[in-house]
């Protein structure tokens, strides 16, 4: 299993399987491929001459849950692909590429998180436009019970309104000790003097309720 963005939560991006070595890895082969699901967007995008909705470069790691594999697109899918065939067993649509063309890195993404307690799988993934969503990782399908029926609004609860435009998740969660932990972009040229502040929160999985707030900028009275 590969269950996170580096490996493990300590993001050592080593595993210590032993079929691939110096003596073989140079005859190892593509056993498949796959082609992502935003392929067909890109393609009406163009021909419709909206050059603005393509996605920059592709940085997504997958994560890997035994038979099944989960990979992010740019555009803000998730597909479940079989890991042995690269078959899709299913794919969600958050349609976060609709918003408006993200801040700083355009349509980009690297990854989403995986939690799991008493039989309950779940896929969290942090979107372009500022959404952290939770999807049931057997079936492909929001689950209702977490926020605003399977999403939070990330743009939300960070102490003052916020430019939506200058603001965005790229990295994925960090799943660990019973919390979804989430950071966040702004633009690096700011246009404005109130930038949006990049705090980072946790989450409850299974509620979606803040658990706690770290604020990148001390307030008064604050450590």
């Amino acid at each position: 299993d590969w269950p996170s963005y580096g490996g493990d939560n300590g993001s050592r991006k080593y595993s210590t399987l032993d079929q691939i070595d110096a003596g073989n890895v140079s005859r190892l082969q593509t056993a498949w491929s796959w082609s992502s699901v935003d392929n067909a967007t890109v393609a009406n995008n163009i021909a419709n001459d909206n050059a603005r909705a393509q996605p920059a470069g592709y940085k997504a790691t997958p994560i890997v849950v035994g038979d099944t594999m989960y990979v992010p697109t740019s555009f803000g899918r998730i597909a479940a692909l079989d890991a042995v065939t690269g078959t899709a067993k299913w794919v969600f649509d958050t349609r976060g590429w609709e918003a408006r063309t993200p801040t700083n890195l355009g349509y980009n993404t690297r990854g989403v998180g995986y939690w799991e307690e008493d039989g309950d799988e779940r896929i969290f993934f942090a979107t372009n436009d500022s959404f952290l969503w939770s999807v049931d990782a057997v079936t492909g399908q929001p689950d209702r019970n977490f926020g605003d029926e399977g999403r939070i609004d990330l743009s939300q609860g960070l102490g003052r309104e916020i430019d939506n435009s200058q603001y965005g998740v790229v990295s994925p969660p960090l799943v660990t000790n019973n919390r979804v932990v989430v950071n966040s972009i702004v633009l690096d040229g700011g246009r404005t003097k109130e930038m949006p502040p990049g705090h980072v929160r946790a989450f409850n999985p299974r509620t979606g309720e803040l658990e706690w707030m770290f604020k990148t900028i001390p307030q008064a009275g604050e450590f």
